[in-house]
């Protein structure tokens, strides 16, 4: 086995982050799961939460809601996750985080995970770029 990959030696000055200042480093993922499937050797593996806290806003009109930032960072988390499953790693399902914006413990409703956009005064809900994204993956339109 030995030790997980130490991704903490990657000087955080050459790395973007997230709105709460999480590293986006999606070639970690793919280390990591590479790793685990060489150290433990699992049946099958599954993503369970892959997201980022951005910031969006909406205009109050359009029906989608733009977020390049969150479309970039699952293109690349869910490619990362794709090169693992071709190198042999047993990855049978990689989940978004989150269909909603949501309540965030630290963070309040200050920081959005949702592929779905809340308006809060209003409950309305928006789709993101994102969800299209994700819905062109699931259904197939789309492969990593």
């Amino acid at each position: 086995g030995g030790n997980p990959p130490n991704f903490c030696e990657t000087p955080k000055a050459t790395l973007p982050v997230t709105d709460m200042g999480c590293e986006i480093y999606p070639e970690g993922l793919k280390s990591l799961l590479i790793w685990v499937n060489n150290t433990y050797h699992p049946k099958s593996l599954y993503i369970t939460e892959n997201g980022a806290g951005l910031h969006e806003t909406w205009d109050g009109k359009s029906k989608t809601v733009a977020d390049p930032r969150r479309v970039a960072y699952l293109k690349s988390h869910v490619r990362a996750a794709w090169e693992a499953r071709e190198s042999g790693v047993p990855l049978n399902g990689f989940f978004c985080w989150s269909f909603l914006d949501n309540f965030e413990w630290g963070y309040g409703y200050a920081k959005r995970f949702g592929i779905v956009y809340i308006d809060y005064p209003t409950k309305k809900r928006i789709p993101k770029e994102s969800y299209f994204l994700w819905h062109d993956y699931a259904t197939g339109k789309l492969k990593p």
